[in-house]
């Protein structure tokens, strides 16, 4: 100790002035990552706000600070300084967010706006801070919103836990879909009955327990699982017993308000279960040890080249300010001429009247719709909706959660697939929505997008088509097609709507009037 102390103390100035650099460099980075990204972040805070799924998300980033503050002894003997080489993921983290944008995919915009705060404090800390802080800075990644595309998987898994215990109960019980169907009454596993808040909340929590408690890796890994698999559990016990009370009391109980009460309680009683267990291997703090402390402090001693200290944030600086020049002429959209009325020469197929098909998707703020019913023969009524966009922007947009092909407090989804049509000299996949209500009425759904002059299924390509051709400057009509039909026999619906799509093919070949 005699030898080592003078070292630290003749070399204490030194690294004070690299801390002070390196965090003035950061507040200014981070005050114009404020403001290049505002938008994106209010958008984040916007959804905490008004959804009860993610209303965790306020507490994260208040969490990631205090993990932060806590280890502040431990960053005063650590090396800080930028690092050139962050700079490469900061670039491809702006240029996907800058997609994400154009494609007005909040998920992909939020996503990168975090991770870019992450990549600046590398770029102006440096990899030995990071390290330190690498959970930290990790655990902010649940302040974003995502998880939605979960849903129907976790409907489902709860169906199947609620029909399979019934069974086991002695309950008779008919499964259709989403649908549940028992002597005393039906339910339907919504998506609020999917489980995901409660999936979510357990594995951001159980995440940071994890952190806590446990030292070595697999320990946490083992009880980051537990904490994502019981909660699926738990939610399908929950749906079970809800129909199992409602069943006893001839629908009395837990039909209402109340069997939300009962979920919450119920998940409030699992997560303490499942710390409870895990407490009983967590780790002793670890020791503190001299030797770690001096190898931290004797990697100080080196100096960084001058121009690296300020060329690595100005080129960070750089980055954030062009990617906040493109994102702003992304939003120099040229103007547009209302879309012409979209007309249609569809004989044999005749008009019926709007009653025909009770049918009522909803686009909200297309550019265009046209809705009609039509009957060939003796053929069920066919329904043809066409939705189009002329200029999307938040909100306004083809692809998006606000839009559905059918009413769902009528409709309840039973199945989705795809299939191909052949059509003139070549073919037309269509995605396959089959529909159901608690009356057993059924309902099938042909749709496909046009994007961009080209017929597609997946949504995912419809957002990767507009955004390249958002970022090109160009701005096509994208469109989204469906056709409707009632049936009792599957195979007369395919038959009626392949011979509608066959017979119309040459006009519904394009969105131009």
């Amino acid at each position: 100790m005699t030898t080592f102390e003078p070292a630290i103390n003749r070399g204490a100035p030194r690294i004070q002035i690299q801390q002070r650099k390196a965090l003035l460099s950061l507040t200014l980075l981070l005050l114009v990552y404020a403001a290049v990204f505002w938008p994106s972040l209010m958008s984040m805070a916007a959804i905490w706000w008004r959804s009860e799924t993610y209303a965790h998300g306020m507490l994260i980033p208040l969490i990631s600070l205090w993990l932060i503050i806590r280890k502040r002894s431990q960053l005063t003997r650590l090396e800080m300084g930028p690092d050139w080489t962050a700079l490469i993921p900061l670039l491809g983290l702006c240029l996907v967010w800058l997609l994400g944008r154009a494609a007005d995919v909040l998920a992909v915009e939020q996503m990168a706006t975090t991770l870019i705060l992450i990549a600046l404090v590398v770029v102006a800390l440096g990899r030995t801070v990071a390290r330190a802080l690498t959970f930290p800075l990790a655990y902010l990644i649940f302040a974003v919103p995502f998880g939605d595309q979960l849903t129907p998987y976790l409907q489902q898994i709860t169906a199947d836990i609620t029909v399979q215990a019934l069974k086991l109960s002695g309950v008779p019980v008919y499964f259709n879909g989403f649908l549940i169907e028992i002597p005393t009454g039906r339910f339907e596993v919504a998506e609020a009955c999917s489980g995901l808040r409660y999936l979510i909340a357990s594995v951001a929590v159980g995440t940071l327990y994890a952190h806590l408690s446990y030292r070595s890796l697999r320990s946490r890994l083992v009880f980051i699982a537990a904490s994502a698999l019981m909660p699926v559990l738990a939610n399908g016990i929950r749906a079970y017993l809800i129909v199992l009370i409602a069943h006893l009391s001839d629908m009395k109980y837990a039909t209402g308000v109340d069997h939300l009460i009962y979920g919450w309680l119920f998940f409030g009683l699992v997560v303490m279960l499942m710390f409870w267990v895990g407490s009983w291997w967590r780790d002793p703090e670890p020791a503190f040890n001299p030797a770690q402390k001096a190898s931290a402090v004797s990697r100080l001693m080196g100096d960084r080249p001058r121009a690296l200290v300020y060329a690595t944030p100005a080129a960070a600086l750089v980055i954030l300010l062009l990617t906040c020049t493109w994102g702003q002429l992304m939003k120099l959209t040229p103007q547009y001429s209302a879309l012409p009325i979209q007309q249609f020469s569809l004989s044999p197929w005749i008009q019926q009247p709007a009653e025909a098909l009770d049918w009522r998707p909803k686009f909200v703020g297309a550019d265009r719709i046209f809705q009609a019913t039509y009957r060939v023969d003796r053929a069920a009524a066919v329904g043809l909706y066409i939705a189009d966009y002329q200029s999307e922007h938040q909100g306004k947009e083809l692809i998006s959660a606000l839009n559905r092909w059918y009413t769902a407090k009528a409709w309840t989804p039973a199945g989705h697939a795809t299939r191909t049509i052949s059509v003139g000299s070549g073919a037309l996949k269509v995605n396959v929505l089959e529909l159901r209500t608690l009356d057993g009425s059924m309902r099938r759904i042909w749709y496909w997008f046009y994007a961009y002059k080209r017929p597609v299924t997946s949504p995912m390509e419809v957002k990767l088509l507009q955004a390249l051709n958002k970022l090109s400057g160009a701005h096509e009509v994208a469109s989204g097609y469906a056709l409707a039909l009632d049936y009792e026999d599957s195979r007369t619906a395919d038959a009626t709507l392949t011979r509608f799509i066959k017979d119309n093919w040459p006009e519904l070949a394009t969105t131009s009037p």
